[in-house]
């Protein structure tokens, strides 16, 4: 299962960034039908990876636990500790 999640993240992020860079690439602006479906599609498919990358990361932590592993957990709280500060706290 974990391996079907690392490659559905890679596989929404990678279409994702090539539907903005068409859209980019094109040249389009709003009125435009390559924009009004590209850039929900492409940003849609970016928040999913996100999502996805979340769910990764619980697995592991879930997995960490499991094992026991103490400092893997402390490494996991610390990577979203520091996530959660960049993006969220210090705007």
């Amino acid at each position: 299962m974990k391996k079907y999640l690392s490659l559905a993240k890679m596989v929404c992020a990678v279409l994702g960034l090539a539907a903005l860079l068409m859209v980019i690439a094109s040249g389009a602006a709003y009125p435009s039908p390559v924009f009004q479906i590209g850039v929900p599609l492409g940003l849609g498919l970016i928040v999913l990876a996100l999502v996805l990358m979340a769910a990764d990361w619980i697995w592991d932590m879930r997995d960490a636990i499991q094992r026991r592993q103490p400092l893997e957990i402390l490494g996991l709280i610390i990577s979203a500790v520091a996530v959660v500060w960049i993006f969220l706290i210090r705007r």
